[in-house]
């Protein structure tokens, strides 16, 4: 039987000696593709995949031919006859090594389309029951497949339920390093995806004091929303940055419908006897906007304009950086109670 095997880049010379010793296979490896091996071996795919813990994937390849969408087609169309049973939903994932006058997704959406045409199995490309996978290395094509054993999203509930309703208005970071905390607050906006975060500052604000958080702040977003959209298999939203004065923003908030606000502090009721009354109220609720400080904690007299003051930790005081990922997860985590 052959294989595609994947692996670690680097690592495809530790994975060949270990089929090879345990399994008597013999492998070839690529000098132009690290971490792919081509594998032929008497073994099940599930020997191959338990021969290394360095193996992250083992496709059986149950037909070949040129890697030329014509003979693609047919090829493939031939091989999902033994993968598929009647009424079993399917997937393809065309991975493409090389340079061709066609794309993955072109393999992926006329491999799909024919198998869908000729068999009638539903196509799913979420849950998927099967993969039929289209190896292609250069001028060489394998047809194979793999079974979904598991899916880190199946029966999960999604947690942007909470985190896209949620606004951040918090102060910003001035002074030394401020970039740096742009950045690193950036990325984990996005990286939560929250509907809103704003950069408030309680006072007038010279322009290059505030200007290089705001640049990182910009460019920690976007970085994570490009490695988002390529990683993930729905559709991603994109955090909008706003700059508003603090005061002006909280009663902005403050008026509106079946708004939540969350004032953190260690002068607040500890999360544990807060949590319910707080997680029907943010259940309930349209947004959810978390008051947050950076250097400076908040001013105490924003306590009085927030619905809930909430003492996360008591005796230990989060990083700036910190407050994004603590407070959402202690929210998202409570969610399912």
């Amino acid at each position: 039987m052959r294989y595609i095997v994947t692996t670690l880049r680097g690592l495809e010379s530790v994975v060949a000696e270990w089929l090879k010793e345990k399994l008597g296979a013999k492998v070839e490896t690529f000098e132009r593709y690290s971490g792919l091996l081509r594998v032929d071996v008497n073994a099940d795919q599930q020997a191959v995949l338990d021969a290394a813990y360095e193996i992250d994937r083992a496709v059986p390849i149950l037909a070949e031919c040129p890697a030329d969408l014509e003979a693609i087609l047919p090829t493939a169309l031939k091989a999902a006859k033994e993968i598929l049973q009647p009424g079993e939903s399917f997937a393809v994932r065309c991975e493409r090594r090389g340079e061709h006058p066609f794309t993955s997704q072109q393999v992926n959406e006329q491999v799909g389309a024919a198998i869908k045409s000729e068999l009638g199995n539903p196509v799913n490309l979420d849950y998927p029951d099967k993969v039929v996978r289209v190896e292609i290395i250069d001028d060489w094509c394998g047809i194979g497949y793999d079974f979904v054993r598991y899916h880190k999203y199946l029966g999960k509930w999604d947690a942007r339920e909470l985190l896209h309703k949620v606004c951040i208005v918090q102060m910003p970071y001035t002074g030394e390093g401020a970039k740096r905390m742009g950045l690193d607050i950036g990325r984990a906006a996005q990286a939560f995806e929250v509907k809103q975060y704003i950069v408030a500052p309680a006072q007038p604000v010279e322009l290059g004091e505030i200007l290089p958080f705001l640049e990182g702040l910009r460019e920690g977003v976007q970085s994570r929303y490009s490695i988002q959209k390529r990683a993930y298999p729905f559709p991603v939203r994109e955090t909008e940055i706003l700059v508003y004065e603090l005061f002006q923003a909280v009663r902005m908030k403050r008026g509106q419908p079946e708004t939540v606000l969350i004032h953190t502090d260690p002068l607040g009721t500890p999360f544990p006897k807060v949590r319910d009354e707080l997680l029907r109220a943010v259940k309930d609720a349209k947004e959810v906007v978390i008051l947050a400080g950076a250097r400076e904690g908040l001013p105490v007299g924003l306590m009085r304009a927030c619905d809930f003051v909430v003492d996360l930790m008591p005796k230990v005081t989060f990083a700036t950086e910190h407050v994004i990922p603590v407070t959402l997860s202690a929210l998202a985590n409570s969610w399912v109670r």
